[in-house]
């Protein structure tokens, strides 16, 4: 029997736990750029608005087991161990999106954020008409932080392909004075702690 080494055993699972870490997260995809807090405990969480409003939704417990056969474990040594945790990665990150997306979609049609396009195919019109449903931020030069949009591939070489009109940009530029000056009456009714 090989002796047991606790440090040892403690710093591998250590590697091993941020090697996984690293990759469920490159599998996140744009989602891996959200900011992460780690809630130690309780069974709900709560989202409080701007507005005053609180949301709160029961927690979800995400997990995906862990397959590791002994005789791949003799044959590839740590390679079935990383192949296994990799393979895990995988199914948590795609649960982790899943559960994500439709928690959104939740959020979003509670609060009057969505848009039915009704068939109709995308178009530069449809994304303003979306934008005025929208919050937006502003950077310290008083530019818009535009919000992130996901599409498939398709979708997105035909948003490229758009022409935008005169009077589309027209109507873009009042939408974003109109958000701009929306923001600063946010900002300035915010109560500051401290």
């Amino acid at each position: 029997m090989l002796p047991d080494f606790p440090k040892v055993r403690a710093g591998a699972t250590k590697i091993l736990e941020a090697w996984f870490e690293g990759r469920r997260g490159q599998r996140l995809g744009i989602m891996q750029q959200m900011k992460n807090v780690v809630m130690h405990e309780g069974h709900r969480t709560s989202l409080h608005r701007w507005d005053g409003s609180v949301e709160q939704k029961p927690m979800k417990k995400l997990g995906a087991p862990i397959r590791l056969m002994r005789e791949d474990l003799e044959k590839k040594g740590l390679g079935a161990v990383l192949e296994a945790l990799d393979k895990t990665a995988q199914d948590i990150a795609d649960k982790q999106g899943k559960f994500f997306f439709q928690r959104l979609n939740e959020t979003l049609e509670e609060t009057g954020q969505t848009l039915d396009a009704q068939g109709q195919p995308l178009t530069f019109d449809l994304v303003l008409d979306l934008f005025e449903k929208m919050e937006f931020d502003f950077d310290e030069h008083g530019q818009p932080v535009w919000p992130t949009m996901m599409c498939n591939p398709l979708m997105l070489e035909k948003v490229r392909k758009w022409e935008v009109t005169d009077e589309q940009k027209a109507r873009l530029a009042a939408l974003v004075e109109k958000k701009r000056l929306a923001w600063r009456d946010r900002e300035g009714d915010r109560k500051l702690v401290g």
